[in-house]
């Protein structure tokens, strides 16, 4: 039994240069016979995705709610198309325990009472510096002071 088996750790490095080089060197490395292991980086899952959010309700009232909802978050941003068709907020959380408790405790009947809201994890890539803004999004992000930033 103890050869089916899938055992698993997790490395923390000092620099994202040793930890790449760790990778290459280690990942598919034969360590019996036939055996090879996976080195992979992990992710940090930190970020939600709230969406889609009402129209009628405003960006200040969506991050209010959320505020309310959660703690130790960094900032909420919220993303909305000028005809008023869809919005969504990013959350962002200082860490990976925080963000999976408030993934269980923000539940969308009780955020916006509307069942249609999804809470889930964002897109590892995204961060604002890789969101195009053009004349049919606006994007307004506060941080925990609720000031916009």
């Amino acid at each position: 039994m103890a050869e089916l088996t899938r055992g698993y750790c997790f490395i923390m490095y000092t620099n994202p240069e040793n930890a790449a080089k760790a990778i290459a060197q280690l990942d598919q490395h034969e360590i019996l016979p036939g055996k090879k292991i996976r080195v992979l980086a992990s992710v940090n899952k930190c970020k939600l995705y709230v969406g889609p959010l009402p129209w009628h309700i405003t960006s200040e009232e969506v991050v209010r709610v959320i505020y309310a909802s959660a703690w130790d978050i960094e900032y909420v941003s919220v993303y909305r198309f000028l005809n008023h068709d869809a919005a969504y907020a990013i959350v962002s959380f200082k860490s990976h325990r925080n963000a999976a408790l408030a993934r269980r405790k923000l539940r969308p009947e009780r955020l916006f009472k509307c069942n249609e809201v999804h809470v889930e994890w964002a897109r590892v890539d995204w961060n604002p510096t890789n969101v195009i803004l053009g004349e049919s999004h606006t994007l307004l992000s506060y941080n925990k002071h609720n000031n916009r930033i």
